[in-house]
């Protein structure tokens, strides 16, 4: 629109434009027209989303708690016995003592039941005398280590004992007590000869015997004699075959012996024959 002097005037922004108002008028009719149509037949609801399945609870097993457990029912008073009660049990016995290596006095302490060796002034039992070991000997005819005293009076420098309870054993089959009696009169102590032919003989006898009791070592000795000539007529080839039967069996004496003669430092006889 221009006014008298020529120039167009603009509305301002926001301002309505010329026949605006019946435009206004005919919108707010329509919007409430609309808002009485809501009121009245009310807003159709949404349709609701479909609900996320939930977890299946797969640990509800391990974390729940346990059930509670009804409390247990009072057991009822027992009846008063109308024996009389047990006597009660025997204490249980001690076990007994491991029997002790027969290489010490200690073999005499434990024998004391039967025939006690005492010491020879008879009071405190500390020294043993030259007859407690035959005393042993002779009073305990079962006894399961009976043999092995004349060791322990060997042991203990005891010769004479020592050859009195070989002898008897060794004429019993004792093949223990016929080795150290072959070692007797090879050196010639406990109140026998030196009779080197006579070890030799006994040596072998064990050597070629039957049993196998001590074999290895009469086969051991019977070769020592052969090599040096104790009692027999020197053969060291035939000694060291005796003496390699001897380690064939174990005896490990028999084997370093071997190994020294092969090295060629084979020691003095002195040294297997002592007195």
């Amino acid at each position: 629109m221009q006014g008298g002097d020529g120039f167009a005037l603009t509305p301002r922004r926001g301002w309505p434009a010329p026949g605006a108002d019946a435009t206004r008028n005919v919108a707010l009719a329509v919007s409430l027209a609309l808002h009485a149509a809501l009121f009245v037949f009310g807003v159709p609801p949404r349709p609701a989303a479909p609900e996320a399945e939930r977890p299946a609870p797969i640990v509800v097993r391990l974390l729940a708690p346990p059930p509670a457990q009804p409390p247990p029912e009072p057991r009822a008073a027992a009846k008063p016995a109308s024996h009389p009660a047990a006597k009660p049990a025997a204490p249980a016995r001690r076990p007994a003592r491991p029997r002790p290596t027969p290489t010490s006095r200690s073999v005499i302490a434990a024998s004391r039941p039967t025939a006690s060796p005492v010491a020879a002034d008879g009071e405190d039992g500390g020294a043993v005398g030259d007859l407690n070991y035959r005393r042993f000997y002779d009073e305990n005819p079962k006894h399961p280590m009976r043999c092995m005293v004349g060791h322990v009076a060997q042991s203990s420098g005891d010769h004479e004992s020592a050859v009195y309870i070989y002898s008897d054993c060794a004429a019993h089959g004792d093949n223990f007590s016929l080795l150290s009696l072959a070692v007797y009169y090879e050196v010639g102590v406990g109140g026998l000869p030196r009779d080197p032919a006579k070890a030799a003989e006994i040596f072998h006898r064990i050597a070629t015997g039957k049993a196998e009791a001590y074999a290895a070592n009469g086969m051991f000795y019977y070769g020592l004699v052969l090599y040096y000539g104790l009692g027999v007529t020197r053969d060291e080839p035939a000694g060291l075959d005796w003496l390699a039967r001897a380690s064939d069996k174990g005896d490990r004496d028999a084997a370093e012996f071997i190994r020294l003669a092969e090295a060629g430092t084979v020691p003095d006889s002195s040294r297997y024959f002592r007195r």
